[in-house]
């Protein structure tokens, strides 16, 4: 393997490890959200209420990351 190939395949894995953490974060949202079991499973209630309790839920674990 030449120089120039070993740094393009480290700026590659640089590029992944980058997307992977940011994933990472992405994920832990998610399972975050999800412990209010109501986005957990379908959604059953009225359609134009969801956005908002969506925001409320998102607002309360901002506000626990937050701290």
């Amino acid at each position: 393997m030449s120089r120039q190939e070993e740094t393009a395949d480290s700026a590659g894995q640089r590029a992944e490890s980058a997307v992977s953490s940011i994933r990472i974060k992405v994920e832990h949202v998610f399972g975050k959200v999800k412990a209010y079991k109501i986005f957990s499973t379908t959604y059953r209630n009225h359609r134009r209420r969801f956005n908002l309790r969506m925001n409320l839920i998102c607002g309360i674990i901002s506000q626990e990351l937050a701290i």
